[in-house]
């Protein structure tokens, strides 16, 4: 049986009316869970729950915990990971997110924490044109030796077309779930879930019997864009899954890239949009994706870098004192913490760039190389 505390931020998360951030907002405030499932109304109340949500946790936590207990045996009987988000195992990605989940289901042999995450998405319709680009993508990945480990949704389409591809080429590939493991959906790739679970792995927030509810693979869609360095979208029409996760991934500060398209192919207006927008960046080769992250081998030497730095003067040094206190830092912020001119401050930008020691990310978003 798993420790009573996981016990608790299990069915946490599952009562009524507390959603993630609400969830997290307890945890925060409330020294000791266990007294969200043994205090009456009132006392609830005096914990900051409205009259309302005590009652809805009092008339079901009973049944949660029951469910609890279910789900954290079924995990342990199949040989399951059960991750909180305190615990080392934990993906430190996800925790700089502000919605992360507050316990993972975890198969697998990958390390969640490992260098080099890439999500790559897409339309669950795929043209050739996409499967091509996909399967070039990740074999270039590993001509280039850079071998990240490729993170999707298990879906149709680009998805599964990402996992089997990376499989094929020796890279390490982790499918995030958008139910509980005790099914795989759709059905027909559950040979390919078996063999990830032995090449990387499958990862899920959710109970087992979950229903396949659509707001839950929206859910999904955050942690594939939380769990990875950057993503990767290949194909998508106006709307759709594939651009929830872009979003997503803008908002947790991650870069974007997309594969134009003809603009006349509805599978490829999402794409063309995202570029169109300056939500992402375009991209043709793998090449694109290690050289805009950084993984290539055009990084400056560290004594060089060092050397720079120190004949930094004026608004150039404060800009590279402020980054260096973030990983990735939008343009408005940098303005208002340095409080120089917009005008200014893209001057310095520009002239940091020029020597090497800055990159601007898609959304006016800048960090140290």
């Amino acid at each position: 049986m798993a420790d009573q505390n996981i016990r608790n931020i299990i069915a946490l998360s599952m009562l009524p009316g507390i959603g993630i951030k609400s969830a997290h907002s307890v945890i925060n405030n409330i020294n000791d869970i266990s007294l969200v499932f043994t205090s009456n109304t009132k006392a609830l109340t005096e914990l900051g729950f409205s009259r309302l949500i005590a009652e809805k946790i009092i008339s079901k936590r009973d049944d949660i915990l029951t469910e609890t207990d279910r789900a954290i045996e079924f995990y342990q009987n199949k040989n399951t990971d059960i991750i909180p988000y305190y615990h080392k195992l934990y993906p430190k990605r996800l925790l700089n997110c502000s919605d992360f989940p507050l316990v993972l289901f975890y198969k697998g042999c990958s390390d969640l924490n490992s260098t080099k995450h890439v999500a790559i998405v897409g339309t669950r319709k795929a043209s050739k044109y996409g499967a091509y680009i996909c399967s070039q993508l990740i074999e270039q990945f590993t001509e280039l030796n850079i071998n990240p480990i490729i993170v999707s949704g298990l879906a149709y389409g680009i998805d599964i077309i990402a996992h089997k591809e990376a499989l094929k080429n020796g890279l390490q590939t982790i499918g995030v779930l958008g139910h509980g493991m005790d099914t795989i959906y759709p059905a027909t790739h559950r040979n390919i879930a078996k063999q990830m679970v032995e090449n990387g792995g499958i990862v899920t927030e959710f109970m087992p019997e979950t229903l396949r509810d659509p707001s839950n693979f929206v859910k999904r869609n955050r942690i594939i864009a939380g769990l990875s360095d950057c993503v990767i979208v290949i194909e998508s029409a106006k709307k759709g899954g594939s651009l929830i996760t872009a979003d997503l991934a803008i908002s947790y500060n991650r870069d974007v890239f997309a594969i134009p398209g003809p603009i006349n192919h509805a599978q490829s207006v999402g794409c063309n949009n995202l570029i169109k927008t300056n939500r992402a960046a375009l991209i043709d080769c793998a090449k694109d994706v290690a050289e805009n992250m950084n993984w290539s081998t055009g990084k400056l030497p560290i004594q060089k870098q060092i050397g720079l730095f120190a004949e930094l003067e004026g608004d150039e040094k404060l800009v590279v004192d402020i980054l260096k206190e973030h990983t990735s830092i939008h343009f408005d912020q940098l303005c208002s913490i340095s409080k120089m001119t917009s005008g200014k401050l893209s001057l310095s930008l520009l002239n940091l760039e020029c020597k090497g020691l800055v990159k601007s990310s898609p959304g006016k978003y800048y960090g140290l190389l």
